[in-house]
């Protein structure tokens, strides 16, 4: 049975923008609907529907903080709410705040909050995605001029510079698709610190403003992955090709992110991995 619930969460979060019921998620577990409903808060701590409509809040929070072109009402629609005044209220009843209050100045410590304890959730998924050196590939990358920002501060200020960076590219044209993402890992991150440069293509010539600055990744071989999965996953992708690479690493490692969300669901993000390397 506790695979069987496990099968569940994976479904939920599988089909946030189509929402199962909750007699479809019986039938899936071939348990009647109060019976399921009791052992699903038993296991979780929390009820189906309420989970469903939890996780379609954390992405719309997500969508108001890092997607200026959508609207409010959008959102609304988009979370499963019939209308933006019951958006707002259940909005502000788990974060605090109201869904254009938190655009203006996100607050995430609420949402923060439910990371861990919703990503527990999870049993079947990309986490565990075999992952081998076979997997990898040798390239000739070639030198990309990005322009970004260098974020050396607590991961907790992160969302501050996304969204720096997101206006930023809107306001030249240079957002996705015109222009590809990189994440360049300049340092292994320690508790509270993160040192990441985060920039984008297309951007040279364009006026930066105060923080931002152009990092040009050099022509280099790589050793490559091609990964789809959650950030936790490829975290430990990421980490296994660099422990591939050994002592040939010659430059920090860095992503490129293809898809990411909130504009796709979690575990169908995907990213490029390269791991720098010097084989002579």
């Amino acid at each position: 049975m506790k695979n069987a619930l496990g099968q569940v969460i994976d479904y939920i979060y599988d089909n946030l923008d189509n929402p199962p019921t909750l007699e479809q998620l019986a039938q899936f577990t071939g348990l009647s609907e109060s019976y399921f409903q009791r052992r699903f808060v038993a296991q979780y701590g929390i009820s189906a529907d309420a989970l469903q409509r939890l996780l379609r809040l954390r992405r719309a929070a997500w969508q108001l903080a890092f997607r200026p072109h959508q609207t409010v009402t959008d959102i609304a629609y988009d979370a499963g709410f019939e209308s933006v005044a019951a958006f707002s209220k259940s909005f502000r009843r788990h974060g605090g705040v109201t869904p254009s209050e938190f655009r203006a100045n996100p607050d995430w410590d609420y949402w923060r909050s439910l990371e861990t304890p919703l990503a527990g959730l999870r049993t079947n998924h990309n986490d565990d995605s075999e992952f081998t050196p076979e997997s990898s590939t040798l390239i000739a990358f070639p030198s990309l001029t990005l322009s970004g920002i260098h974020h050396q501060a607590d991961p907790v200020t992160l969302g501050k510079t996304l969204r720096q960076l997101i206006n930023w590219r809107q306001a030249h044209g240079v957002s996705p698709p015109r222009s590809r993402t990189f994440n360049i890992f300049v340092a292994p991150p320690t508790p509270g610190h993160l040192d990441i440069f985060i920039g984008a293509t297309n951007g040279a010539g364009k006026p930066l403003e105060a923080g931002m600055r152009h990092y040009v990744l050099p022509a280099m071989e790589c050793l490559t992955l091609f990964f789809s999965g959650s950030e936790t996953a490829m975290g430990r992708a990421m980490a296994r090709l660099t422990e591939e690479a050994g002592g040939c690493l010659c430059h920090p490692p860095f992503i490129e992110r293809v898809r990411w969300f909130p504009d796709v669901p979690e575990e169908e993000a995907e990213y490029r991995l390269y791991a720098p390397v010097t084989l002579s």
